[in-house]
């Protein structure tokens, strides 16, 4: 059975990287009709969700897959559910029939991080709508500094490839490197303001049912009954060299009041 790529059914999920991408891709995959993959590329199977260009193709592939009952894949937690920590919980990719009603309706999500974020002008182009989730900085750089994600491309900004044509002005301080990438991240959500849905992981956390209503209105989704209580990590005890990132944050972050952050 083919169908016809439904743009306005797709929307993917981008943000830095600890910033609570994966929750969100999490409970989108909550409500009726509705999937959201989480950073899925299988290149044996001939899926991959990291080329912006191939996104509309897919889409519409999973669509297809998802109408005729075969496997799609996700990404699965040690406890073999989807995961809404990719670093700590486990990053499984698992192919799998879907347990839910599905009709040719369905709304279909992709959620990857920086690679969509640096090209979300072609995203918006492709009429895939967006949402981009934003963090503190204060906590997305804390998060960087635990043992168990010190090799994300964004944690290692000074000699990661992916930025290596990145100005920074002091390479010598990882953490001032860090700063100012998640400001110029910021910077990027920002100025497409007009063209996308930002949430924050904090209202994510906090005010998780306003949250997934507004998912609900965006997507004319009925709304889920049944609202996880999730906790908020934004807890500076558990971060080391807080010190320091208090102080790179506020000379290189000044994008953080745009989304009402303060120090």
């Amino acid at each position: 059975m083919r169908t016809e790529t439904k743009y306005h059914r797709n929307f993917i999920i981008t943000g830095m990287p600890r910033g609570g991408t994966s929750l969100m891709s999490t409970l989108a995959n909550g409500f009726e009709n509705t999937v959201c993959l989480n950073e899925i590329i299988d290149t044996q199977s001939g899926i991959n969700f990291y080329d912006v260009a191939l996104l509309p193709g897919m889409f519409a592939v999973i669509r297809d897959r998802l109408l005729n009952q075969q496997p799609i894949p996700n990404r699965y937690n040690d406890n073999d559910s989807l995961t809404t920590n990719t670093m700590a919980d486990g990053n499984n990719l698992k192919w799998r029939v879907h347990d839910k009603k599905i009709d040719e309706n369905v709304l279909i999500g992709s959620k990857i991080n920086a690679p969509y974020l640096m090209q979300l002008n072609k995203i918006i182009f492709n009429r895939i709508q967006v949402i981009a989730i934003i963090r503190h900085p204060v906590f997305v750089l804390g998060s960087y500094q635990m043992p168990y994600t010190k090799n994300i491309n964004e944690a290692n900004c000074t000699t990661d490839p992916r930025y290596q044509d990145f100005t920074f002005k002091n390479r010598g301080n990882i953490i001032q490197c860090q700063a100012e990438l998640w400001n110029w991240f910021a910077s990027i959500i920002i100025n497409l303001k007009d063209h996308i849905t930002i949430l924050r992981y904090e209202d994510i956390t906090e005010n998780t049912e306003e949250v997934l209503e507004k998912f609900a209105e965006l997507f004319n989704l009925p709304k889920v009954n049944n609202i996880p209580k999730i906790s908020n990590k934004n807890i500076a005890s558990r971060y080391k060299k807080i010190d320091e990132i208090n102080e790179m944050v506020a000379l290189e972050c000044s994008m953080m009041k745009h989304f009402d952050y303060s120090l």
